[in-house]
């Protein structure tokens, strides 16, 4: 996979290196960047390609607006999860889900029963009422932030197949040994990120390939 900004000369290749550091100091072209992602209107700012074919960016990358505060219940991720969830009962658990249907309907029928008048209802649950029944949800109650993040972005890996996602600030947020973990630990698990600061930070890791974009909206790389 590649990456270009769209202030840059030549794409970076993520095989290279899999974290990309992107600074732009230039606070109003850093301010419209974020804003542009925010608003998933990063077309003519980001181009991502592989195979030198441009990738649907909604479907291959995911912007982290805020890496202390998001929603692990995904609506898109949960859809998926919840997919997953729904064909392990039908394909390995099919006995005892019917069991559970069948208990179901005969509670139904008994209910009916205790009023003088009729009742009609569904006696065809589906296994995706089940699995919407009991609200399943990633459980970070233990996790620290970072800790958070990496369950996010495996997840999302995992379930959705993306593989590149965008952050912003990390060096403001967390310190340089939380964030030499926090790049290895993506590494080993062969996930690419882009980290958006707007100050390039006193000390940065080894891991990151480093692009600039100065207050003059000129580049350089490896500061």
């Amino acid at each position: 996979m590649r990456m270009l900004y769209k202030l840059m000369t030549d794409p970076v290749k993520f095989e290279n290196s899999n974290i990309k550091l992107l600074v732009i100091e230039n606070k109003i072209q850093f301010r419209n960047t974020i804003l542009s992602l925010q608003n998933s209107d990063e077309e003519g700012l980001f181009v991502f390609s592989k195979d030198y074919k441009p990738l649907d960016f909604s479907k291959s990358v995911r912007f982290i607006d805020n890496a202390l505060s998001f929603n692990l219940a995904d609506k898109k991720l949960m859809s998926k999860i919840n997919s997953d969830l729904e064909f392990i009962c039908n394909s390995k658990y099919f006995d005892e889900l019917s069991m559970i249907k069948e208990l179901c309907t005969k509670l139904c029928y008994n209910l009916c029963e205790e009023k003088e008048f009729d009742f009609t209802f569904n006696d065809e649950i589906e296994t995706s009422a089940f699995i919407k029944l009991f609200s399943f949800s990633p459980n970070n109650d233990s996790s620290g932030v970072l800790e958070k993040l990496l369950l996010y972005i495996n997840l999302v890996n995992k379930y959705l197949g993306i593989k590149c996602f965008i952050t912003q600030n990390l060096y403001i947020y967390f310190s340089y040994d939380e964030i030499l973990s926090f790049y290895n630990t993506l590494i080993a698990h062969d996930i690419y990120l882009v980290d958006i600061e707007n100050i390039f930070p006193n000390q940065i890791t080894s891991l990151e390939e480093v692009i600039i974009i100065d207050k003059d909206l000129c580049e350089m790389i490896d500061k």
